[in-house]
């Protein structure tokens, strides 16, 4: 006897679909990239109380909530350009198993840079939303307890995206 094999995948449904799962990993994990960095930054001030010696220097408001926009948003952009390293010398290794001949779907390169660019602006809003619900918190536990259920929503969003025909 003989044993029953299972029919190959077809490259042109593995690759969008494994795609796909890939950008909502990466979504996620780009929005818990700002996770820390913003906790610190406004929960973490007013629990060690330096909140009111950094609003006493000689600088506005508006700047000192830039700045800390500027500092969140860099780690989450320094976290998203490892998670794409990690996942680029995953999707280096995993691309040796598929079948020979497979070529690399048409404008690969602009979809590569339209998303990159996306996935910036995406941290700007992970960094902005996170700093967002932190300000309200009065210590980082509080922060991370207000902050879980944002992360949460986002990953089951950017999960919904992976629903056939949604």
């Amino acid at each position: 006897g003989g044993s029953a094999q299972a029919p190959p995948v077809a490259t042109e449904t593995l690759v969008p679909a494994l795609t796909a799962a890939v950008l909502v990993l990466l979504s996620v994990l780009t929005m818990t990239g700002a996770f820390y960095p913003a906790i610190d930054a406004i929960a973490g001030e007013k629990e060690r109380g330096t909140v009111e010696t950094l609003l006493m220097a000689p600088c506005s408001a508006g700047s000192i909530v830039f700045g800390k926009f500027l500092a969140v948003w860099a780690v989450t952009l320094a976290t998203l350009a490892a998670n794409c390293l990690s996942i680029a010398a995953t999707a280096g290794v995993g691309l040796r198993f598929l079948p020979a001949g497979s070529a690399a779907p048409p404008g690969l390169v602009p979809g590569i840079a339209v998303t990159i660019a996306a996935f910036v602006g995406l941290a700007a809003i992970a960094a902005a939303t996170c700093l967002a619900v932190t300000t309200a918190s009065k210590s980082g536990k509080e922060a991370q307890n207000t902050l879980t259920p944002v992360i949460l929503l986002v990953a089951g969003l950017a999960g919904s995206a992976l629903v056939p025909g949604l």
